[in-house]
């Protein structure tokens, strides 16, 4: 799942940043996938929810977090005209 979401080189520059981070990720993948997946899988937002949005709202990604990131930027931007959207460049979604 890392790799498809991070690359393939995920778990070294994971190790460099917080060493010790892949065995918690290990750790936890169980829970993540036992259950926050599923609830996010079953959770549903669009554009008529996003249309109800009055507070301000900061969106902030990476630009070499990849395409599926970009997209829900790209949600965002539809969505939520009045968001403010900051891009880091280099950073991604690590």
């Amino acid at each position: 799942f890392q790799t498809l979401l991070l690359g393939p080189g995920w778990r070294c520059e994971v190790e460099r940043v917080v060493p010790g981070a892949v065995a918690q990720m290990t750790r936890d993948a169980a829970t993540f996938f036992d259950s926050d997946a599923a609830a996010l899988l079953s959770w549903s937002f669009g554009a008529a929810d996003a249309a109800r949005i009055r507070a301000p709202v900061l969106y902030v990604g990476g630009s070499a977090s990849g395409r599926w990131f970009d997209e829900v930027r790209g949600l965002v931007r539809d969505w939520i005209p009045h968001a403010e959207i900051r891009t880091i460049e280099g950073a991604d979604h690590n």
